[in-house]
């Protein structure tokens, strides 16, 4: 396993591959407790960055307890701001677009339909607060810490939503369900070859971009995107950060979410063959354009490529 040092450098080299961050701003990072967030603010600090941890609390997940969220943070040295989405006092301070995004991504995550994924609108809402939170801190990017397993699972998703759709959806008229997405992954392999001729016609690409454009003046960035989640997690245990990943309840409802499915069936697969996720991730490189932006993004011509396989949520 690679040490702090050369963790540390594998990031510097993807911020500057990029142009992520500019070291003279401040760099939010968002952080959700866990160990990806935190390692994100560990490793940007070890390089130098003026890192503002933020927490964005729903505020409707008794799993999410920001306040001792922030207490573990504060244990190591760092002070985390929490944008909490409900309060009213902080919608009617913000700008009043970005206030009536989240209160409209709110009242769909509040209003989903059966079928309806959780994780869009409450990413959307996320997104829109991080997004304004950057701008009030003169900054013009922020940081998630997702990792080279994020952005492998989320290609992967590609991979699969083609599959079932081909034996369910398209034969027998059956949209998504997770017990047969289940079914469905724990029965196959993955075809490399099908997997490749996916991403020369544009129908695989991943969801997790190392850069993606949200306004004129504001990037999400994933400095991490080069580091398997095995190396986050031996280097946090080394920290000792008492880390959690249970903290969010739609993780916990059965059965498990699509890309909860995907990621925990591929960590079964890179333990049996460790070098798959080199391969998968040399796929997903293919997708991107020289600054780490997508060339296409297969989820927006969902209906086109798989009709009727899910409803579909536009994300940000």
């Amino acid at each position: 396993m690679k040490n702090t040092y050369q963790l540390a450098e594998y990031v510097r080299e993807t911020i500057e591959k990029y142009d992520m961050v500019n070291k003279e701003l401040p760099v939010p990072v968002a952080f959700s407790g866990g160990k990806d967030s935190a390692a994100a603010i560990f490793l940007l600090d070890e390089l130098g960055y003026n890192v503002k941890p933020v927490i964005v609390d729903r505020g409707d997940d008794p799993l999410f307890d920001s306040s001792e969220i922030r207490g573990n943070l504060r244990d190591f040295g760092y002070d985390a701001d929490i944008i909490s989405l409900r309060d009213s006092d902080y919608l009617e301070n913000i700008c009043s677009f970005a206030a009536d995004e989240i209160k409209r991504y709110l009242n769909k995550f509040d209003n989903l339909r059966e079928g309806e994924s959780h994780c869009t609108p409450c990413y959307n809402a996320r997104t829109v607060a991080l997004t304004e939170y950057t701008l009030r801190s003169g900054s013009d990017s922020f940081v998630i810490g997702q990792h080279k397993t994020d952005t492998v699972t989320s290609f992967m998703k590609c991979y699969w939503t083609e599959q079932y759709w081909k034996r369910y959806t398209r034969t027998r008229g059956t949209s998504y369900d997770g017990h047969l997405m289940k079914k469905l992954i724990d029965e196959s392999e993955i075809d490399l070859d099908y997997l490749e001729d996916m991403i020369k016609q544009g129908r695989a690409a991943t969801d997790d971009p190392p850069v993606e454009i949200i306004k004129e003046r504001v990037k999400l960035v994933r400095p991490l995107c080069t580091l398997s989640e095995r190396e986050i997690e031996s280097f946090i245990k080394e920290t000792g950060f008492p880390w959690t990943s249970g903290n969010c309840s739609y993780r916990e409802t059965e059965p498990k979410p699509f890309r909860l499915l995907v990621q925990f069936d591929l960590r079964m697969r890179f333990e049996e063959n460790p070098g798959l996720e080199d391969i998968l991730f040399e796929f997903v490189l293919a997708g991107l354009n020289e600054d780490g932006t997508l060339k296409f993004r297969p989820r927006n011509r969902r209906e086109e490529y798989w009709p009727g396989f899910k409803p579909y949520i536009k994300k940000l």
